[in-house]
């Protein structure tokens, strides 16, 4: 990936669940897998403010498939994606 001045880039899939808020975004694709590029001191939740989505719809977070606290520091070329809360009953 490579880090660009003080900047880092992540790789970040957003599911389906995430287009109503994604809508009219213009610095993001709505849904899919695609490179963001965030400020080295990032976090998975300024990922998600950066994606457009409000911070309490996403349900839980991974970085390379471990769930990780959305108060988790990210670092370049991490691979991170965004779930909505799980209900069930």
């Amino acid at each position: 990936m490579g880090l660009i001045g003080d900047k880092m880039r992540i790789e970040i899939t957003i599911g389906r669940w995430a287009e109503e808020y994604m809508a009219g975004t213009d610095n993001v694709p709505t849904v899919g897998s695609y490179t963001m590029e965030l400020p080295n001191n990032a976090t998975i939740k300024d990922a998600i403010v950066a994606a457009g989505i409000p911070y309490t719809a996403v349900g839980f977070a991974t970085i390379a498939g471990t769930a990780v606290r959305k108060d988790s520091s990210l670092k370049d070329g991490d691979i991170v994606a965004l779930y909505p809360p799980i209900v069930g009953g």
